[in-house]
């Protein structure tokens, strides 16, 4: 499992590794280089060589500039957990924001644990925005 920054190395390793893991969860993932150059590999990635389940989990109105949910919408299908509801505080990209499911935690922990058990995925955890 990767988040945010994470979530590049969580992509690598799945593709890399193949059928030798169980899964790969990506949080809040990097979609795109920033201004520092982080991520320059994730953009087009190919997730179609990544053999294991794969579930993407992301907050519906993440406000982190390099983790849009449009974008992780776009190609992660029905693989794709969104989270909605939280409490917006702080650093958009910190760990207090919703980008990090501030106010959705247990929620989110539940529904990976379970994801991890039955490769079924939730939809939509949390309540409407």
């Amino acid at each position: 499992m990767g988040h945010s920054l994470g979530s590049v190395s969580s992509r690598w390793l799945a593709k890399n590794l193949g059928g030798e893991i169980n899964g790969s969860i990506h949080s809040a993932s990097m979609n795109g280089p920033t201004r520092d150059g982080f991520a320059n590999s994730v953009s087009g990635f190919p997730y179609d060589t990544i053999a294991a389940p794969v579930l993407h989990v992301h907050k519906e109105s993440d406000a982190c500039p390099v983790t849009p949910y449009f974008t992780v919408k776009g190609y992660a299908g029905e693989n794709l957990m969104t989270v909605r509801g939280g409490v917006p505080e702080g650093d958009p990209c910190g760990a207090t924001h919703l980008h990090s499911f501030q106010g959705r935690e247990e929620l989110v922990v539940r529904s990976i644990i379970s994801w991890m058990k039955t490769k079924k995925v939730d939809r939509i955890i949390g309540a409407s925005p």
